[in-house]
């Protein structure tokens, strides 16, 4: 992969539509897309991030979760 993939690119990479893409960057989970040409750009940490993203849907987690998942915790709060 290039170090800059459009979002097709990172839709084939992740099994994701472009539309699942754009929605997870819209509710913040993920860092909004580079653009070049007007188009949205994405590094390889994005495919990572979204690889992590669809595995938590599939298990079940809610969108609150995983956005508290990938932002982190505070620093109060004690581990189980």
């Amino acid at each position: 992969m290039t170090s800059m993939m459009g979002i097709g690119e990172v839709a084939k990479a992740t099994g994701l539509a472009p539309s699942a893409i754009r929605f997870y960057e819209s509710e913040g989970l993920l860092p909004a897309a580079g653009r070049s040409g007007g188009k949205r750009t994405f590094t390889k940490d994005t495919v990572d991030s979204l690889t992590v993203i669809r595995m938590a849907r599939v298990l079940g987690f809610t969108l609150g979760d995983i956005r508290l998942l990938v932002s982190g915790f505070s620093t109060d709060t004690p581990p189980n």
